[in-house]
């Protein structure tokens, strides 16, 4: 395939992913908000006509004294003005609080979803993605989906309505005017899409410097300590610095883009005006002799006057508006990845399974399995043994045994090279996504706490009450916590946990993992970087939990070991007793 047959089909699969992306961010906003604001713009672009007929009436009257009109019928049609324009205002703040509100719960439930996908283990490995550009997708790509339905989706409404009512009552009023509007009306959004496919190739380069920025600057603080004893601190401040300057090019050239935009659209837009204003004047002063030139009036061609601005007005705001809405459409390509569950036969509906209740009888049999997709040998072969249901079982072993190998083999994280992994006497393969979420949780060596609330950390997907998070808070012995915090239980923790201790962070981590009431919790090494009073509190806090939910816990600590209920030893691929 030539280069130039490459770029256009890459151009239209362009072109099509954006409009699948456009129509994917008008599906997740409510029907009926989307309609009311339709309607509203609608009803406001009437209300703008009638307002500028009527002034063109009065001022009509007022310069030239028609008889006809009397002074009482002038103070009517004063008020009737007013009235109209306070009538557009309230509407039009009214359709500015609903887009705002539509956009504002559109956006958050995303998030939300978003958030709890980001937080699961199996969606952050399907995506594979740097922790900045994650926190970018969170943030940033988020923000940007906001203007698409507080101010794109009215602007896109109002670009039809208001220039065809417009258009309408010109033409009842003079059809070669209407017919110079008609013409001119296209040149602004075409040059606005022109300049826009530029416009988005930059705003995606901008993006891209960002993320690099981000992930620059926090593996720079990452090994903050290694470039102190290296001495190397300066220099790592100068390649950050580097990079902050990279992206301040890039957005200046997306500034410069944006201005040279918002100049070519007014210069259209005036000549246009410029246009009609020509035509209306010749055709006042008989200077035009043809078509419907001849019998226009005073009050017919200052009503056009005055509505050509206000028909290119809605089409400037939709041009203007191009940036956000690439923007948008650049966030939602990235973060539509995040919001789709992961693929797989599991992925069926959570309701084609029975929901499995209570504590689960955990089986393995004949499980072998690979230390990753590409090693060649078993790391564990031929494994069996059984996890009865509320029991707590430890599972110790030297590094590199394959603890954590099986750990994710049992959360579904890793597909075995033979064998069976068994919840209540189902396959693991055979439970649907959906209900493994639900009934299984994990808790790991490094707990993960996001910039947020204590409640946000706590229940990132916003599904549960006030009242069991201080049910899982008290269960992990931090029922005393958000009192010591300024706001409670909506008190802003710091990045990964800070103004905490670590093991507060561990058990704020395990009450996260309880609160879905989960049938089987798994943990790899909870306790391996805490001291003996947090790691004491941890193992307090497992022993309240068993019998509510089996436990599988790998670890390498004796304390650990000797709390559960039995312990067994992985070693050469095999289970024994301790």
């Amino acid at each position: 395939m030539t280069p130039s047959l490459a770029a256009i089909r890459h151009d239209k699969d362009s072109r099509r992913q954006r409009r699948e992306d456009g129509q994917w961010l008008d599906g997740q906003a409510a029907a009926r908000p989307r309609l009311g604001i339709a309607l509203l713009v609608g009803l406001d672009a009437v209300w703008l006509v009638s307002f500028f007929l009527l002034l063109a009436q009065i001022l009509d009257h007022i310069a030239f004294a028609r008889p006809e009109l009397e002074d009482s019928r002038l103070l009517l049609g004063l008020g009737l003005l007013s009235g109209i324009a306070l009538l557009r205002h309230a509407l039009r703040v009214h359709i500015e609080q609903m887009s705002l509100t539509l956009g504002s719960e559109t956006v958050d439930r995303l998030q939300r979803q978003a958030t709890r996908n980001a937080m699961d283990p199996v969606c952050r490995r399907r995506l594979e993605e740097s922790t900045a550009s994650l926190v970018n997708r969170l943030q940033g790509d988020m923000d940007a989906l906001l203007p698409w339905y507080r101010e794109y989706w009215p602007a896109r409404i109002q670009a039809v309505a208001q220039p065809l009512i417009i258009l309408v009552v010109v033409f009842s009023l003079d059809w070669l005017a209407g017919l110079l509007l008609l013409f001119t009306a296209p040149l602004i959004p075409l040059f606005s899409a022109l300049i826009g496919l530029g416009t988005a190739s930059l705003a995606e380069e901008r993006r891209q410097e960002l993320e690099r920025l981000g992930g620059h600057f926090l593996d720079r603080l990452r090994a903050l300590s290694t470039l102190r004893l290296m001495r190397a601190g300066a220099r790592a401040g100068m390649a950050v610095g580097q990079a902050a300057e990279n992206y301040r090019r890039r957005s200046m050239e997306v500034l410069r883009v944006a201005f040279l935009s918002s100049a070519v659209l007014e210069f259209f837009s005036a000549v246009a005006i410029a246009t009609v204003a020509i035509y209306i004047g010749l055709g006042l002063l008989d200077f035009i002799q043809f078509g419907p030139a001849p019998d226009l009036d005073f009050r017919a061609g200052l009503a056009i006057l005055l509505l050509a601005p206000e028909y290119f007005q809605p089409l400037r705001r939709l041009a203007a508006g191009y940036h956000e809405r690439a923007a948008a459409l650049t966030a939602a390509a990235r973060i539509r990845p995040l919001l789709q569950p992961s693929t797989g036969s599991h992925d069926a509906r959570p309701d084609s399974t029975p929901t499995i209740n209570g504590p689960i009888h955990l089986t393995v049999e004949q499980l072998s399995l690979s230390a990753g997709p590409d090693a060649e040998s078993a790391l564990i072969q031929g494994l069996d043994f059984q996890l009865p249901a509320g029991e707590w079982l430890a599972i110790t072993g030297p590094s590199g045994s394959g603890k954590s190998t099986l750990a994710a083999a049992v959360l579904g994280w890793q597909q075995p090279l033979s064998g069976r992994i068994l919840l209540d006497g189902q396959s693991l393969d055979e439970i649907p996504l959906a209900v493994r979420r639900q009934r299984l949780a994990w808790l790991g060596q490094q707990p993960h706490l996001l910039p947020a609330s204590l409640a946000a950390n706590l229940d990132p997907g916003g599904e549960h009450g006030v009242a069991e998070h201080w049910r899982v808070l008290h269960r992990v012995g931090l029922a005393d916590l958000p009192d010591l915090l300024p706001r409670g239980l909506q008190s802003k923790l710091g990045e990964r946990g800070a103004g905490i201790s670590g093991g507060e962070a561990q058990r704020i981590a395990l009450a996260r993992a309880l609160l879905g009431r989960p049938g089987l919790l798994i943990l790899d090494e909870p306790t391996a970087s805490l001291d003996p009073d947090n790691e004491a509190l941890i193992l307090q806090a497992l022993r309240e939990q068993a019998g509510d939910c089996s436990i599988l816990m790998f670890t390498h600590s004796r304390a650990a070991a000797e709390a559960a209920d039995r312990c067994l030893v992985l070693r050469d691929g095999s289970l024994r007793d301790d």
